[in-house]
């Protein structure tokens, strides 16, 4: 199965090269901080499963502009990227 990878705090940009091709990735929390520093990221358009940001955690930051390439998900919507992704990296 594709990992999911979730990030709770924005990751050091090094981090981001050591990210397997094939994992999702799911921003939350404080990790939405991340977002405008990534949008020239080539790791945002290389994750082949898709990038993600909790929708409800990205709008009580005051970050309403997403990369093309981030699409916003609902908690319900968390819960089922949770259970179609296998290991569940929590970051």
């Amino acid at each position: 199965m594709t990992p999911l990878i979730i990030f709770n705090k924005p990751p050091e940009q090094g981090s981001l090269s050591q990210l397997p091709a094939n994992a999702a990735m799911l921003l939350r929390a404080d990790a939405c901080f991340a977002l405008p520093t990534w949008l020239t990221n080539d790791t945002l358009t290389n994750m082949s499963s898709g990038v993600y940001v909790l929708e409800e955690d990205a709008q009580a930051r005051g970050i309403s502009e997403l990369p093309s390439t981030v699409k916003s998900i609902t908690i319900d919507q968390m819960v089922e990227l949770t259970l179609s992704h296998h290991p569940i990296i929590s970051w």
